[in-house]
């Protein structure tokens, strides 16, 4: 990675999931979505009680059926996540907002949920066609466009230019309005990595089905953040139409450490038409 000259800003750094906690703020109480290729849910019953409900409870290590105590430690959107019952306890890890949820166990890099409260209409899907103007190469770690099609840990799309990656883009197709867009190098054992790295702040975003553009301002957050595109987006005469988008750095969020630039994933978000 390239590194930043002034490195005594990274004696600053504080890790951005440790001390406050506003995890019943940024959460709604009700999400619907795919675990293990099983239809799934989470509820939150209160501030302490969560619950899992599958129809196939004995897939995922007999987590799902079952209701947790919980208690959480992160904020902006990720938390570490300690769910407890009947002596047992279990680590998780929360990425969410009010309308996303995906949770991670300590052991896979893979997601063993993925939900919405938009549940009704549409699973949040991957992208087509990736392509990049850039990409960073480390040894035999390639970081490039095809990691923005999942939700696997230490697995983001890095620019590969000198510099913060002002300007470079990524071009991909896709059938939906609303994408679900997750910034930065998401790490469960390494979490320091997001703010070592750069992450997208302004963003913008051009149909070359529609020859328009919508501009974006990110918050500075690992957690799932939505961009709405309907108004540069084609619409069919029963479902949208696949368009063709490439989205640019404008501007970015400094890394600590490194001045890479990274997008964890970019994925089709839950829409009805």
């Amino acid at each position: 990675m390239k590194k930043i000259f002034f490195y005594f800003i990274n004696m600053l750094f504080i890790t951005f999931c440790c001390f406050s906690n506003d995890f019943v703020e940024n959460r709604a109480e009700y999400y619907m979505g795919i675990g293990n290729y099983y239809y799934e849910s989470v509820t939150f019953l209160n501030d302490d009680e969560i619950s899992f409900e599958s129809p196939a409870p004995d897939y995922d290590y007999d987590l799902w059926e079952n209701l947790y105590k919980y208690t959480t430690d992160g904020n902006k959107g990720y938390y570490k996540v300690i769910v407890t019952r009947e002596g047992e306890k279990r680590t998780l890890f929360f990425l969410i907002s009010k309308l996303y949820l995906i949770i991670y166990n300590d052991s896979i890099r893979e997601p063993i949920f993925i939900g919405s409260t938009k549940y009704r209409t549409h699973h949040i899907e991957t992208i087509r066609n990736v392509t990049a103007t850039s990409s960073l190469t480390e040894g035999e770690i390639k970081y490039e466009a095809e990691n923005l099609n999942n939700l696997l840990l230490d697995s983001p799309w890095c620019e590969g230019v000198p510099g913060y990656g002002i300007k470079e883009s990524i071009t991909f197709s896709t059938t939906t309005p609303f994408l679900v867009f997750f910034s930065g190098y998401f790490s469960i054992k390494k979490d320091y990595l997001y703010k070592r790295n750069s992450r997208p702040k302004i963003i913008e975003v051009s149909s070359k089905t529609t020859d328009k553009t919508k501009t974006f301002i990110l918050n500075d957050t690992p957690a799932p953040q939505e961009l709405d595109l309907r108004e540069i987006f084609t619409n069919g005469e029963y479902y949208w139409d696949e368009n063709t988008l490439t989205i640019t750095i404008k501007d970015i969020y400094k890394g600590t450490f490194y001045t890479d630039t990274c997008i964890n994933s970019i994925m089709e978000g839950c829409v009805s038409k």
